[in-house]
């Protein structure tokens, strides 16, 4: 099967049964029901968010492994050559397949995990001698970071088809085998795929996103969020398992022809040109072809000269290499933007306060922020004392005009960040860190009731 005819397959594949799309796409949403909580800004109270947020976690790894596991299927249904999507049925067996995913998952990360960890630690142990270089380094890191993940995905989807393939965790973890799969498919026609899918995915999120932007233009913001869960996501995820399927399955055995005698021996399946030597019994050169009838299909046994000719005909068209340009400068740019991102220039010490001498008599402490600040960082270590009435708590506002003790009952409207942290009888050392919108604060103000401790506030810039 084509690349062209895999995409028009996999594009009409999720439509095949309506109520087994909805089906997933209601595990997908239990999956997903932090995302659902806040379309719906019930996680505005803090107390609310304690309670919702562990349930979600909960609920988001137990229905996440199930998600997990219907993709499983997707590629066992789709290898087996079935044309509609799977049953729900034997929810157990979803279930373990979910973990086989996670453990893959786990197994491919694992490299990553090991690049950013030492790189990490290089960077941290080297930066008192490198000094500024330590910026190139992290971008380096960075994109070194991207480059895997962009090359680790599309082998790690062929490494779960193979496990679905043989039904085996192992099967997932035959790197020689999964690697030989794609080398008898094509690496060009996998990156090929790759890049469609992309496409595809992009436009079909487009597609969502303006849809929901309607639902909130009439305020429904909930409905626009159902639609993306239900539908949106799930059709992606369907899309790109079964295309992936459908690639592994694509492969043409091809054959081997000898220049000199033509006779030919028809590849079978597992075997591999690299299988054999490159000289016929009568002493002519075998030479590799997809299809007999079709001579422009001939490639060399060598897999050197083989991806030589692929690298030579893509460099010889010249869209190929404008695509090729603007792929390495997206990627670029986006490791030199997250680095820029990263990296803060300046971080200055404004003030460092000792609570308990905030108090009615002594007055509230104003603190002004310097120009160009970018962003305010407060730590905190609070504890709890008997507050002369009402409750225990730090209270912070931030104003965007500067103001005084004396003219600052008149700056309500200027007010535009207000923040109490609470304390009961228990909390002692309470710590924590805010960070606070320099570019629009100009002040700080800072009260109390019944607390005790420290508070240090940053001024940060960044370039």
């Amino acid at each position: 099967m084509k690349i062209g005819e895999i995409v028009k397959n996999s594009i009409k594949y999720p439509f095949s049964d309506w109520k087994k799309l909805l089906m997933f796409g209601i595990i997908v949403m239990m999956s997903s029901l932090n995302y659902i909580f806040e379309s719906m800004g019930v996680l505005q109270s803090e107390g609310i968010t304690l309670i919702l947020l562990p349930i979600s976690c909960l609920f988001g790894l137990i229905f996440g492994l199930f998600v997990y596991g219907y993709e499983i299927r997707i590629f066992k249904y789709s290898l087996a050559g079935f044309e509609e999507l799977p049953n729900f049925n034997n929810g157990f067996d979803l279930f373990v397949d979910g973990i086989k995913v996670f453990v893959v998952s786990i197994g491919y990360i694992l490299p990553l995990i090991l690049i950013v960890v030492v790189g990490g630690l290089f960077l941290g142990l080297t930066a008192g001698i490198i000094g500024h270089n330590v910026v190139i380094l992290l971008g380096i890191l960075i994109l070194v970071v991207i480059f895997y993940l962009i090359a680790i995905f599309p082998v790690f989807l062929m490494a779960l088809a193979n496990m679905a393939f043989y039904d085996d965790l192992g099967a997932a973890f035959e790197v020689h085998e999964i690697f030989k799969k794609i080398s008898n498919i094509g690496w060009f026609n996998l990156v090929k795929l790759y890049i469609i899918n992309i496409i595809i995915c992009l436009v079909v999120s487009i597609i969502g996103a303006l849809i929901v932007s309607i639902f909130d233009l009439i305020s429904l913001k909930i409905i626009g969020a159902l639609f993306i869960i239900l539908i949106v996501v799930p059709y992606i995820e369907i899309y790109i398992y079964r295309s992936v399927a459908l690639f592994y399955l694509s492969e043409d055995q091809g054959y081997l022809v000898c220049e000199k005698c033509g006779g030919y021996y028809q590849l079978q399946s597992g075997e591999s040109p690299e299988d054999f030597s490159d000289t016929c019994e009568c002493g002519g050169k075998l030479k590799f072809v997809q299809d007999l009838n079709d001579n422009s299909a001939e490639d060399t046994i060598s897999e050197k000269q083989n991806f030589k000719d692929k690298l030579k005909s893509l460099l010889n068209n010249k869209w190929n290499l404008a695509f090729i340009g603007v792929l390495i400068l997206v990627i670029c740019l986006v490791g030199f933007t997250s680095t820029q991102k990263a990296v803060v220039t300046n971080s200055t010490l404004i003030g460092t306060y000792n609570v308990g001498d905030i108090n009615p008599v002594n007055g509230t402490v104003i603190t002004a922020i310097p120009s160009g600040t970018s962003k305010i960082r407060m730590e905190y270590n609070l504890s709890w004392t008997q507050p002369i009435a009402g409750n225990s708590g730090l209270t912070i506002e931030g104003y965007n005009v500067n103001v005084t003790n004396e003219n600052l009952i008149y700056q309500d409207n200027s007010l535009i960040y207000y923040k109490v942290l609470s304390l009961d009888k228990n909390d002692k050392n309470k710590t924590g860190t805010l960070y606070l919108d320099g570019s629009s604060i100009k002040c700080l103000v800072i009260s109390q009731a019944g607390v005790n401790g420290t508070i240090k506030i940053y001024s940060e810039k960044t370039a």
